[in-house]
């Protein structure tokens, strides 16, 4: 199953420094038990984002820059490895000098992007992370607790992935709430927190109760309260 959203009007007004670095955050896959994951919520809050001083004009080019190279790199050549530590130390670095505006969080989306390519959970993890955590209150911030807790389960941390799928919830930007709730009760049922993963499948018909993942919340309810037997 699969979500995206397009917006036409708001991709007209990117500007190119920035086309690479979205097309790279917007087009990524996410695959966890089947499920395809692409949000476009990077590519909103672009349109959100009026560089306008020198500074953060930079910032933006030279992720795109780094970006650019990784998608370049030859992973049988010999200095492949290097290079490749050499763009992660830059997106660290502009990352660190934003660690306020939307710089960083693009810088720290990129990182978390390249290490979840990688299957270093660990490391993605740590960069969504650090990305929704860059104060602002930025769209991406859902977005970012959401794939923060796939690498969590990805490392099997059960208890963590259900925590960052609730925050992403909580968000209130965030487009997909249901869906993320969704996870974490399915988590928590899994983990074998029954009650718990009651509770948070309960929150999904109270507070959507016409979002498609409803019906799916009912479905586990009921299998969940019907005696041991039946």
């Amino acid at each position: 199953m699969a979500v995206q959203f397009v917006n036409q009007d708001a991709e007209e007004n990117i500007p190119l420094s920035l086309r690479v670095g979205n097309f790279f955050l917007a087009h990524r896959k996410i695959f966890l038990a089947g499920l395809l994951v692409v949000f476009a919520v990077v590519a909103a809050l672009v349109t959100m984002t009026v560089v306008t001083r020198a500074g953060m004009a930079s910032a933006y080019d030279r992720i795109q820059d780094l970006l650019t190279e990784w998608h370049a790199l030859d992973p049988e050549s010999a200095d492949s490895a290097a290079a490749e530590t050499g763009i992660l130390d830059g997106l660290q670095e502009v990352a660190a000098e934003n660690r306020r505006n939307f710089a960083g969080v693009r810088a720290n989306l990129s990182l978390a992007e390249i290490y979840f390519a990688k299957e270093d959970w660990a490391s993605a993890r740590e960069f969504y992370e650090a990305a929704a955590d860059v104060p602002g209150g930025f769209y991406t911030e859902g977005f970012a607790l959401y794939n923060a807790g796939i690498c969590a389960e990805q490392m099997n941390l059960p208890e963590d992935a259900a925590s960052l799928f609730l925050r992403a919830a909580e968000t209130e930007s965030f487009s997909q709430k249901p869906r993320s709730l969704f996870a974490a009760a399915r988590v928590q049922e899994q983990n074998g927190s029954t009650q718990e993963a009651l509770e948070t499948y309960r929150r999904i018909l109270d507070l959507y109760p016409s979002s498609s993942w409803t019906e799916l919340a009912h479905s586990r309810i009921i299998a969940l309260e019907l005696p041991a037997g039946q």
